[in-house]
């Protein structure tokens, strides 16, 4: 029993140390709201864990259509999403 828990910790510990091939990095670009204006659930979930309820709720049903600013902002933003993905390597390094 001892042998097989020395072995596996070795093992385990050599893993990390072993190069094997990973996805390149992904960088995704996740809007806050939906077309029509609402928020969508992955949003009001992070609102819901940082903000006291009371806030929460002044803010869950709020409905705002993006201006053209913010459309275009956004637009740059994924434009440039692929190109973060490639500096990742880089970017760690640092």
């Amino acid at each position: 029993m001892h042998h097989l828990l020395r072995s596996a910790l070795f093992i385990s510990a050599l893993l990390p140390a072993l190069s094997f091939p990973t996805a390149p990095p992904r960088v995704e670009v996740l809007s806050g709201t939906r077309p029509d204006g609402t928020a969508t659930p992955l949003w009001l979930a992070m609102v819901h864990r940082r903000v006291e309820q009371p806030v929460y709720d002044s803010v869950a049903t709020i409905r705002r259509q993006e201006t053209p600013a913010e459309a275009a902002w956004a637009r740059l933003i994924r434009t440039e999403a692929k190109a973060w993905a490639m500096a990742a390597d880089s970017l760690r390094a640092l």
